[in-house]
């Protein structure tokens, strides 16, 4: 006698997948508002390492030129913007103003979303044969209640601390 398989369709059933699609919609419902925490964080430590990396630069090129650098801020409630520019001041609300090496150099809050940059410096100019800087001072940057300070010394060296921002050092 000879068994004959009945044709049985594969597949999911209308129950298991309302479950199955209610169980991942409950699991993101969790997942989001670290998500949202995770990526304030990453924006901010992002533009402290680009603030970071731009004043060693700037301190670099000075040594590197015998020249002086200066970094302008410009900073109201609203926005922010800092460039880099070789031999004198320069405004970075003004297109083409702040130039390294024939190239624009600045950066703006409409690059970091949400990001306020609060400081009481206009301009740090670090000089041409030592790379010190002329001033000391420090920058906040915040993202809502998450603070990152940029500490800046006479000798031209950039700290970076948080109390509230893993992976700095607390301030």
């Amino acid at each position: 006698m000879e068994y004959q398989l009945q044709d049985k369709s594969q597949g999911f059933s209308l129950v298991e997948l309302l479950f199955g699609l209610s169980l991942l919609g409950f699991l993101l419902h969790l997942a989001l508002p670290a998500f949202s925490d995770w990526q304030a964080n990453t924006t901010l430590k992002g533009v402290t390492d680009n603030l970071n990396a731009d004043l060693a630069h700037a301190r670099s090129m000075a040594i590197k030129y015998q020249q002086d650098v200066y970094v302008d801020f410009n900073s109201t409630n609203t926005s922010w913007c800092y460039g880099i520019n070789m031999g004198n001041t320069c405004n970075c609300a003004i297109p083409n103003s702040c130039k390294i090496d024939n190239a624009s150099s600045v950066t703006s809050s409409s690059q970091y979303s949400n990001i306020q940059l609060k400081t009481q410096l206009n301009s740090i100019k670090f000089e041409g044969v030592r790379g010190t800087a002329d001033t000391n001072g420090s920058l906040t940057l915040e993202n809502g209640n998450k603070l990152v300070t940029i500490n800046l010394n006479s000798l031209g060296q950039v700290s970076v601390c948080s109390k509230t921002v893993a992976g700095y050092y607390p301030c």
